[in-house]
Order: structure tokens, then C-alpha cells, then sequence
């Protein structure tokens, strides 16, 4: 069954043209993402007597017309499949008159809240969640992250606790914040590109040092994601 939540922008969310930045938009997926578990008990609350959190490995989203200041937006979202140990969950953003603007998928594991361990999606939560007919992003599915071939552009930073969520890494829509900071300057309104996509590899953590290498490659802008060597994300904007 489908979820819908409303959203009004505000001058946080907002690009120089006042028009609604992608981190933004994904924001309002996720808070939707968030509020259905909570309606079916699934949610924030139940973690501590569930031990279970949904995590996120990998989003796709499609802009077709941005959205502006002033627009009330409606995200509705379903779950799509679910695998062994994956599920998989689309999401539409519609204005105020029905108009769709804009469509999402995700990729989503289940972990142990202790240990992060990641277990098969318990039978509670298939029974909560049945599967529903996809997106028309539904065919999409997340490349092989791999290091740069050639480094390009490069850019250090310590992540900060601020940036940490409350499972104790990065949020997940902070990398988007860290790839968009290493876009090359005459990138002007860099939450505003038509296409994005992040995978996820490792968790980074506060104090740990983040290294974003970008490179253009068939028109994309890809900004890998690296602790110690270790690949963390890949995020794509074109």
C-alpha cells in the first residue's frame, strides 16, 4: 500500500533561481520512507525493541520539472520487491495539481541495530510491506562502484559529528553534499542536475578523513568516496 506525505519548501531547500535543490527532494523521499514505517509500526520507535533498522544502499532519481519555492509538493511512496536480503522502494513527487515532477528508486538493506550486521528481511516486515507495481524507474539498477581511472579533481575533508546520523555514520544524503562540493566551480546551481544516483559501499564515520575524487566520463560528473583506500560511495550527476 502507497504512503503519501506533504512537503513546502523553504529557504534551505532552495537554489540561487529558487527552484528546489536534489538533496532537498531526496530528503523529502526519505522523510516519506520514514513516516510509512512509522504508520505500520516499523519505524524510528520500534527500533530499540526490533533491533532491526532498513538501511540504504543506492538511489536513483530523475527530474522532470523542478520544483519551485512556493510549490506544495506530495511524495507518495511504495515498496517495489523484495529479495532475500534486499528490498526495493519507488517514489513519485507530484505539485499541488497533480503534475508529476519528479520520480526516485532505492535499495534498501536490513541490519542488526548493534552490529550492523546484515540479516535476511524478516518475515514480519515482508507481511508489512507487500510488493506493489514499479516506477517507471523500476528497471534501473546501481553500476559497479570503482575506483576514478584517473583521480581528476580532488578534495579531503574530516567528517564532522554534525553530518552523522543517529546510527553513528554519515547520512546518506551528506555524500551528495561532499560530491557536489568537489564539482569543478563553474558548476553554478549543483543541485540542480536532472540525474542523480549514489551507491553505497562502507559506512564513513565522524573524525574519519574522506577523500572525493571527481571525473567527467560520458557526460556524467562521478565523485568517488574513499577512506583509507577503501571505497565508500560513488555519486553521478548529469
Amino acid at each position: 500500500m502507497s504512503y503519501s506525505a506533504s512537503f513546502q519548501p523553504g529557504m534551505e531547500d532552495l537554489n540561487p533561481d529558487l527552484t528546489v535543490k536534489n538533496r532537498s527532494l531526496l530528503r523529502y523521499c526519505e522523510d516519506t520512507a520514514g513516516f510509512h514505517t512509522d504508520s505500520l509500526g516499523d519505524g524510528l520507535l520500534q527500533l530499540n525493541s526490533t533491533g532491526q533498522a532498513w538501511i540504504l544502499m543506492a538511489w536513483y532519481m530523475e527530474v522532470f520539472k523542478r520544483p519551485q519555492y512556493g510549490d506544495t509538493l506530495t511524495v507518495a511512496t511504495w515498496p517495489r520487491q523484495m529479495a532475500k536480503v534486499h528490498a526495493w522502494r519507488d517514489f513519485r513527487i507530484c505539485d499541488g495539481e497533480g503534475s508529476l515532477l519528479a520520480e526516485a528508486t532505492s535499495k534498501w538493506i536490513v541490519v542488526e541495530g548493534e552490529n550492523h550486521r546484515v540479516v535476511r528481511i524478516p518475515e514480519r516486515m515482508r507481511m508489512l510491506y507487500p510488493e506493489e507495481p514499479g516506477g517507471a524507474l523500476s528497471q534501473w539498477r546501481p553500476e559497479r562502484v570503482t575506483l576514478p581511472v584517473n583521480r581528476g579533481r580532488k578534495a579531503e575533508v574530516i567528517i564532522p559529528r554534525s553530518r552523522t546520523d543517529l546510527l553513528g555514520h554519515m547520512h546518506n544524503l551528506c555524500y551528495l553534499d561532499l560530491a557536489e562540493d568537489a564539482l569543478p566551480e563553474k558548476i553554478g546551481q549543483p543541485g540542480s542536475f536532472p540525474h542523480v544516483s549514489m551507491v553505497f559501499k562502507s559506512e564513513l564515520k565522524a573524525g574519519e578523513k574522506a577523500v572525493c575524487s571527481c571525473e567527467q566520463v560520458d557526460g556524467q560528473f562521478r565523485i568517488t568516496l574513499c577512506h583509507d583506500d577503501d571505497l565508500c560511495a560513488q555519486v553521478c550527476l548529469w
